[in-house]
């Protein structure tokens, strides 16, 4: 059950940039929304591990704090089903912040650094949490290219055990590609996994498309690959991006 969590997770983790970069990636980029403004992030996944059959929704809540600094809100709710039962309801909570600590005077190149904790708001006696407190960290470096752009990440997570239990340790990274399209459009690739201390880690491919409605409105989707044994074998992502 903690595989299926880890992914519901995964899938929706990332903060779009003001151009929308991430979605439907989980690989994180470096700029950070406009002071002032506020960002809605809702999106959807399904995929069945372990003969467990698991619809997410994600709704992300971003604010500019400053102009090198935003703050991040991730509510999931989770449906699964399998041996029988069916549960559903609002899985842990992510709290974040991101914060810009270089850029180019091009803006061609920049290091953020993400930081936040996992709550232990879900039920873990449902499924839908884990009873823990978890604590992340991200390094995140971006360039762009005449293509487009690439990013690259590196983070810890420390995972929460029960009482008089070591907390474990995690490392996660990714890298992603974008490639400019026509008409307001992006096509995505991404390898992303974790290497979690006595345990397997989770490998995938991602391969997205996002596209601009409009100067406020991207639309997003993608689909997820695994590639290790504690990967489901294919998850599906549809979202939308609100810019207020």
């Amino acid at each position: 059950m903690r595989n299926v969590l880890f992914f519901c997770a995964l899938v929706f983790a990332c903060l779009a940039s003001p151009a929308f970069a991430c979605r439907p990636l989980t690989t994180d980029d470096c700029p950070v929304i406009d002071q002032g403004k506020f960002q809605i992030e809702s999106g959807s996944s399904t995929y069945s591990y372990n003969s467990v059959d698991t619809i997410s929704l994600m709704n992300t809540f971003t604010y500019g704090v400053t102009p090198n600094a935003q703050i991040a809100v991730d509510v999931p709710y989770t449906q699964i089903t399998g041996a029988g039962n069916k549960l559903s309801g609002l899985s842990d909570v992510n709290i974040k912040t991101k914060i810009q600590v270089v850029v180019a005077d091009d803006h061609l190149f920049g290091v953020s650094v993400l930081l936040g904790s996992k709550l232990n708001n879900g039920d873990d006696n449902q499924g839908l949490g884990t009873g823990q407190i978890d604590l992340f960290a991200n390094s995140i470096i971006t360039r762009a290219t005449n293509f487009g752009a690439i990013h690259l990440n590196l983070g810890y997570t420390s995972l929460g055990q029960p009482s008089n239990s070591p907390r474990l340790s995690q490392l996660n990274y990714g890298v992603a590609m974008e490639y400019n399209l026509p008409a307001g459009s992006k096509l995505l690739s991404e390898i992303s996994g974790a290497a979690i201390q006595n345990a397997d880690g989770p490998l995938q491919f991602t391969l997205g498309i996002n596209k601009n409605l409009a100067d406020q409105f991207v639309l997003d989707g993608g689909a997820i690959f695994g590639l290790s044994p504690a990967s489901p074998n294919k998850i599906y992502a549809l979202g939308l991006t609100v810019l207020i």
